[in-house]
């Protein structure tokens, strides 16, 4: 800490402990900072799955070592019999669009799952001749109830007004467009659910009127998966060569 774009850390493994210190002049490594780094991109913060085992922080504590050092005891290194390394890789899978709805009537939201599923059936009928998770694929993101953390989220209450964020990924650019047109028009802005007090397009707010597009490929996860090896550096060769003169 501050935070800069590139941070760049001294790690000293030492029998006891690990010591982490910056090495801009500028930046102070405190133990505050370094336990947060443990819940970086992390589903959980006391367990890191790591090539050869997995590494248990349940126990580990943080203390100021010196003015810019911080010192890091108590990890438990868990080694695993069939030694594992991580594989990842994305692939294209067509082109994506989105459009986002706001919700502020108190009776829409109430019967927000009743909404999505009509909208979601509403497609299902214009697109008849396509297959959902084949041809296309249609998501709805509410944010206000549970856009970050979806299924995850365990906070039940919902906001006074949400945000769908209608997200389209099809094989073409057009046909994201269109399904994600459509889904908008007829899923929300003519929206009907019992106790409705306005008419048709009362219920939803446009950011825009016009498809978000981002302009490129839409990409997934295609491998993601855990490897077996025989040997740990069976993938990673090692080349040692003489040069001189």
């Amino acid at each position: 800490t501050p935070q800069m774009i590139h941070e760049t850390m001294l790690g000293t493994i030492r029998e006891d402990c690990v010591l982490l210190e910056p090495m801009h002049p500028d930046q102070v490594a405190t133990p505050a900072s370094v336990a947060a780094h443990s819940m970086y991109e992390r589903v959980d913060p006391y367990i890191q799955g790591i090539p050869g085992g997995m590494l248990d922080m349940h126990l580990t504590k943080y203390e100021q070592h010196n003015e810019r050092t911080t010192k890091i005891t108590g990890s438990r290194f868990i080694e695993d019999p069939i030694y594992k390394v991580k594989i990842e890789g994305a692939g294209k899978v067509g082109y994506r669009a989105f459009f986002i709805v706001g919700i502020r009537d108190p009776i829409a939201i109430r019967q927000i799952d009743r909404i999505l599923a009509d909208a979601r059936e509403k497609v299902r009928t214009e697109f008849n001749e396509l297959k959902e998770s084949i041809d296309y694929h249609l998501s709805f993101h509410v944010y206000g109830r549970n856009g970050v953390m979806g299924f995850l989220e365990t906070e039940k209450r919902i906001a006074h007004e949400v945000g769908v964020v209608i997200e389209v990924v099809a094989k073409s650019d057009e046909l994201a467009t269109a399904i994600a047109k459509f889904a908008k028009f007829r899923g929300f802005f003519y929206a009907q659910y019992p106790g409705q007090k306005n008419s048709s397009g009362g219920g939803a707010a446009l950011l825009a009127d016009e498809v978000l597009k981002p302009g490129q490929p839409a990409c997934r996860w295609t491998i993601n998966h855990l490897l077996p090896l025989d040997d740990p550096l069976e993938l990673f060769p090692i080349k040692m060569m003489e040069i001189g003169y």
